[in-house]
């Protein structure tokens, strides 16, 4: 008997310290929170791409999760849970809020994995360096190009510049193709030179990725003819960044490959009997270009 009666004892002690504990912690959800005093927001992630979702907590003073019992808002609406997603790019400030505490502010923003140069400029000027031949002598000929966007009319201070240099083979005349020209697009494509708001951007040399595509290409066949361009280039450069540079709009044109030129000029109808004749290394070529960008 005084076996059952000693664990008729313990048992009745355990049972009352379970409810006893039950009713001091009210839960963290008997008594609604009133014990808490302060309430902790975090989010799993506070950097996200696009359409990403980010997942809430929130912590009591005493490090419980009380997430189901807070008010979460982002940006003036309030979440049906704890998660929150974006298909904009923007930053979003979030809280939380339970009983009358209200959280610390969580910023967590929605974009492009990379960092991302957006150069929408009022000027677009297409380069003609010369021939070259990337693979030295005996090989295929290329004609070398740079595409720049550029505002105002100092290229060399211009506060976004974006020139990206271009190869584009002959056709089968021998004679030259310019970017977009019977749809045929350049292959190869390297960003050479970046400035965005007046800030200069490091370029790593090296062989980018993306595209550059004109989409639209309207040639002159008369002095008096129109021209327009429709140009995007999205690249992937140093690794990790990004440019999306883009123009729409008539275009200018120089002819560097016979002399000095005398400035930014309109396409005229004797562009289309350019011929390549004079080929030159590609660094002899880049030689001359820096040379002219920066005279």
């Amino acid at each position: 008997m005084k076996k059952v009666f000693y664990l008729l004892s313990a048992f009745s002690i355990l049972f009352f310290a379970a409810c006893s504990s039950d009713d001091d912690n009210g839960g963290n959800g008997g008594n609604g929170g009133s014990d808490i005093t302060s309430i902790t927001l975090s989010a799993s992630a506070t950097d996200l791409e696009l359409g990403e979702m980010v997942t809430f907590t929130v912590l009591s003073e005493a490090g419980d999760d009380v997430t189901s019992m807070a008010t979460i808002d982002v940006d003036g609406t309030v979440l049906d849970g704890n998660t929150f997603s974006s298909d904009e790019a923007g930053t979003f400030e979030a809280t939380a809020t339970l009983n009358d505490l209200t959280s610390n502010t969580v910023s967590v923003s929605f974009g492009d994995a990379t960092d991302g140069f957006v150069v929408e400029t009022e000027n677009f000027l297409l380069v003609f360096w010369g021939g070259a031949q990337p693979g030295g002598e005996g090989t295929e000929i290329f004609g070398f190009f740079s595409m720049i966007n550029f505002e105002g009319e100092d290229l060399e201070n211009s506060p976004n510049y974006a020139e990206v240099d271009v190869l584009m083979p002959l056709n089968a005349e021998g004679e030259l193709q310019f970017p977009g020209e019977g749809g045929t697009n350049p292959n190869f494509f390297e960003l050479f030179d970046l400035r965005v708001d007046g800030m200069d951007i490091d370029i790593a040399e090296g062989t980018d990725e993306g595209t550059v595509v004109v989409s639209d290409f309207a040639f002159p066949t008369e002095a008096e003819d129109p021209s327009f361009i429709d140009y995007q280039a999205n690249i992937t450069f140093n690794a990790d960044d990004s440019l999306d540079a883009s123009y729409q709009g008539e275009w200018f044109f120089i002819n560097q490959s016979e002399g000095e030129g005398e400035g930014a000029q309109r396409p005229a109808f004797e562009m289309n009997s350019l011929k390549v004749e004079k080929v030159e290394t590609l660094e002899a070529l880049i030689a001359k270009k820096k040379a002219f960008i920066n005279k």
